[in-house]
């Protein structure tokens, strides 16, 4: 599914949110940040966040064309700029920290979830493991469907989960912005 598809089933909130990443969007492997990652990012923890993943060692990890830091970092970027939330914001940047069916690059043991939540917040961190966790197939047919109730399949536990409006939208808009960075 191209990222055309992707929104056009979208609910209204999230609709107006994914427009303004179409402004962003360019082909993947290329930075999509207005003028790159020397802009000042607001939030107030960045360097928590930055630091916590260097100590991991991601700064040394390769993803497409840059590192997996750089990769984070432009997807919060390209978050923050197109208008999303701080908690979408540091999902965005946390949004493979446990490794993706796409990206086995890095993971970081489930067992440190609750440390990661108490680093970039609760929604954040379960926004970020949606989309770890995400069965995309499952996640396909719940965009296909286009309504409540989103039912999501955790790749990890096999659970089936059943997602507000809201977590749906914010793991669609999350990996759309994922995929374009």
């Amino acid at each position: 599914m191209g990222l055309d598809n992707d929104w056009c089933v979208l609910t209204p909130q999230a609709r107006k949110l994914a427009c303004g990443f179409a402004l962003f969007f360019k082909p993947l492997g290329e930075s999509s940040s207005p003028g790159g990652l020397s802009e000042v990012i607001m939030d107030k923890d960045w360097k928590r966040f930055t630091d916590f993943l260097v100590r991991e060692g991601i700064d040394r990890i390769a993803h497409t064309d840059k590192t997996y830091l750089a990769h984070l970092i432009a997807v919060y970027k390209d978050m923050e700029a197109a208008g999303c939330s701080q908690e979408l914001c540091r999902a965005g940047m946390f949004h493979s920290i446990y490794g993706t069916e796409r990206f086995q690059g890095f993971k970081l043991p489930l067992e440190r979830r609750p440390e990661v939540r108490d680093l970039i917040g609760q929604r954040a961190e379960w926004l970020a493991y949606l989309n770890c966790a995400m069965d995309r197939p499952a996640f396909d047919r719940a965009l296909e469907k286009g309504q409540e109730p989103f039912l999501y399949v955790d790749r990890i536990t096999k659970e089936e989960i059943k997602l507000s409006a809201k977590d749906f939208d914010e793991s669609l808009i999350s990996s759309l912005v994922m995929r374009s960075t």
